[in-house]
């Protein structure tokens, strides 16, 4: 008997075998079938795909160089997935604008699935995003998003902030925390109904929480974990973020249960008091997208995307106005000229300063902190710029065993069981996944005269006037743009010329100008590298 147990083992492994090479000979006929119908892009290697020609510290640095050799869109292979790169700005404009449909899901990322569970607003798809999406924004419009009740919040966030600078007495000091706590009061005066105090210290550790959650997203471990995530499970890559991003939402389930308990439909304070007298109107439909979930969900993608984003853009603001003296005393003549001493500036002051307008939108070209963009994905057979970007791309290697080390199915792809039983086939399950890239758009030379250089004349014409360039896509753009960007670009606007008029910025002692380094951290947003910064009055 043993010999037979082990003679029908060797028997089924051969069969295991051959089937895996059938199935290997079916699909690469099948690829080289329908090559000339996906995107070009470099030959992948076993295993790694094109990972060899990836920075994974800098990436964007890397698809820009593919960008000029293949075009405005190509394939890469990221290890075991198959990704299209959308570059330059008539290519990303044509998809996310003129083709919104046919790009308008968001990708089914590991990390990002694990992280929201494709729950919320920014990872959310069909029929739930819709409902989800309008109803925030609604409500944002509500408390004031683009109105002067919002403006009046930002200008009383201004003043505690002016009052933290001040306190530093022309020495040096860090902005990060305090510019994070800064804004994040705005967002959070929004979804709970209230400011925190800057010396809070659950509030800073939050802030904190979160800075260090974004450093890591992008991380070269967590790179390779949206490509290897079973691999990447098993060696714990992702824990500390999860672990941090855990501690973020016990703050944020602790703040819906006391609110829930507080509630008072006569005297809605905020966005979760808005959503949860939203779930008593849906209460007695059979079906309704506004559960529990979604409501968590939905105030972390506020929380963050309302926190970091703006001050980073505004911390390179201040990083740019010390290695360029000369542009910040301009603006502080345009203050000067257009604002009263003694008067705060204004949403409406923006029409007359045409060169702090230009040079907002300049730091946000040249920072460029989102420079992947968010990925999308294809939910239909999609034929643009004369290729097929097919619903579903198969894994390179997805009829051998190595799928098994190498994706997850649970996150990333759907079994099929094939008839012999022996074999597994993994597709994804939101289509091809799709890079949207913005470096290539804030950075493409058709565009832009100088497109590496900080020149606030990108957004100036011959007369000095503020100059809309369309190119200019910071908040990406379609249907899945930014939901916060008219709450961004008056706190960019009223941050930025409130703190322009009463300091002006210069670098520490010992450091000149010429030491400021203007290249950027690691991390999902592109953050100004560790630095000092002195503020001395005006007046």
């Amino acid at each position: 008997m043993t010999v037979l147990s082990y003679a029908l083992t060797r028997i089924d492994l051969l069969l295991y075998f051959t089937i895996c090479i059938l199935l290997f000979f079916f699909w690469f006929n099948r690829s080289k079938k329908s090559k000339e119908k996906m995107p070009p892009g470099p030959k992948p290697l076993p295993i790694i795909g094109n990972l060899n020609l990836v920075n994974l510290k800098k990436p964007h640095e890397s698809l820009m160089e593919l960008h000029e050799k293949y075009g405005e869109i190509f394939t890469m292979h990221f290890g075991p997935k198959k990704t299209v790169v959308i570059a330059g700005y008539r290519a990303v404009k044509d998809a996310l604008v003129s083709q919104a449909d046919d790009f308008g899901e968001r990708a089914d990322t590991p990390l990002f699935k694990l992280i929201s569970e494709g729950k919320g607003i920014v990872f959310s798809n069909g029929e739930l995003w819709k409902a989800i999406r309008r109803f925030t924004l609604s409500t944002l419009r509500d408390f004031g998003m683009g109105k002067k009740t919002i403006e009046a919040r930002i200008q009383d966030e201004l003043i505690p902030l002016i009052e933290n600078f001040k306190s530093h007495n022309e020495k040096p000091f860090d902005t990060d925390i305090i510019m994070n706590c800064a804004v994040s009061n705005v967002i959070c005066s929004i979804i709970f109904g209230e400011r925190f105090e800057y010396k809070d210290t659950r509030f800073k550790k939050l802030i904190r929480l979160m800075g260090v959650n974004e450093k890591l997203a992008g991380s070269p471990k967590m790179v390779l974990f949206n490509f290897f995530p079973r691999i990447s499970s098993f060696l714990g890559a992702h824990k500390q973020l999860m672990q941090n991003f855990d501690e973020v939402k016990e703050f944020v389930l602790k703040r819906i249960k006391h609110q829930r308990q507080m509630l008072d439909t006569n005297a809605i304070s905020g966005y979760i008091d808005a959503y949860l007298l939203k779930q008593e109107q849906e209460s007695t439909k059979a079906e309704t997208h506004f559960d529990d979930e979604n409501l968590v969900y939905s105030v972390l993608d506020l929380f963050g995307a309302g926190t970091g984003t703006t001050s980073t853009t505004l911390r390179w603001g201040i990083l740019l106005m010390m290695k360029y003296p000369e542009i910040q005393k301009k603006i502080q003549e345009e203050i000067r000229t257009q604002i009263k001493q003694g008067q705060m500036p204004r949403a409406d002051d923006r029409r007359n300063m045409p060169y702090t307008e230009a040079v907002i939108h300049e730091v946000q070209r040249f920072a460029n902190i989102i420079p992947l963009n968010l990925s999308h994905t294809t939910p239909n057979d999609v034929y643009f710029r004369g290729y097929c970007i097919p619903k579903n791309a198969p894994f390179w290697h997805q009829h051998l065993c190595c799928c098994f080390f190498f994706s997850n199915f649970e996150l990333c792809c759907k079994r099929t069981e094939l008839n012999s039983g022996t074999g597994t086939t993994c597709i994804k399950k939101n289509g091809t996944e799709v890079i949207p890239f913005l470096t290539s758009v804030l950075h493409d030379k058709t565009q832009w005269e100088t497109p590496y250089e900080f020149n606030p004349n990108h957004f100036l014409d011959a007369k000095g006037k503020f100059l809309k360039r369309d190119a200019f896509m910071p908040f990406s753009a379609g249907r899945r743009a930014c939901v916060g960007e008219s709450l961004a670009k008056m706190e960019l606007f009223l941050f930025f010329t409130g703190l322009l008029q009463i300091f002006t910025f210069y670098p520490p002692p010992g450091v000149s100008r010429e030491d400021i380094s203007l290249e950027p951290g690691t991390g999902f947003l592109l953050f100004p590298l560790p630095h000092l910064v002195c503020a001395k009055l005006n007046y």
